[in-house]
Parts: C-alpha cells; sequence; structure tokens
C-alpha cells in the first residue's frame, strides 16, 4: 500500500484495519509490555506504524513520553483527534 491508500483509511481506520489492541482478548500485549518494565519517570515509548495511537493510547502512561511514528499524516491527525 502507498501513503495515499493509508491516508484514505485513516476516517475508517477502525473498522477496516486489524487493530492488535482491540483484538488482545488474552492481555498478551500488557503482559509484553509489562515485562520489559517501563518506568514512567525515564522510560520513552516509540510506536513504529502507530496508525490511529490505540497503542499508544492503552500503554503510554505506563511510560515518560511517547513517540508515534506513522508515514500517513491523515493516521497521526486522526490519532491526534482520538487522544
Amino acid at each position: 500500500m502507498h501513503q495515499k491508500d493509508w491516508d484514505e483509511l485513516a476516517p475508517k481506520f477502525e473498522k477496516t484495519v486489524y487493530d492488535i489492541v482491540a483484538t488482545d482478548q488474552d492481555g498478551v500485549l500488557a503482559g509484553l509490555v509489562a515485562r520489559v518494565h517501563p518506568r514512567p519517570t525515564r522510560d520513552v515509548l516509540v510506536d513504529l506504524g502507530c496508525g490511529i495511537g490505540t497503542f499508544v493510547e492503552e500503554f503510554g502512561g505506563r511510560f515518560r513520553s511517547v513517540v508515534g511514528v506513522d508515514f500517513s499524516e491523515a493516521q497521526i491527525e486522526h490519532a491526534r483527534k482520538l487522544a
């Protein structure tokens, strides 16, 4: 897919793109994040390919700061609106 394709998906991302946070019924992601032992006064969460930011929204509070990167500006803007 190209950047334009991802930009077009931004407004309907939740319904059309697989979201690992929303589908993690068994808490696998939370377990993996916990194993990293994030320190809220020191560590930074970097989410490459953050989409609309569901991972950052779910786990970002465990870190001092977060950085979400996506090559789709529309996805980033949508993430900002949701946050």
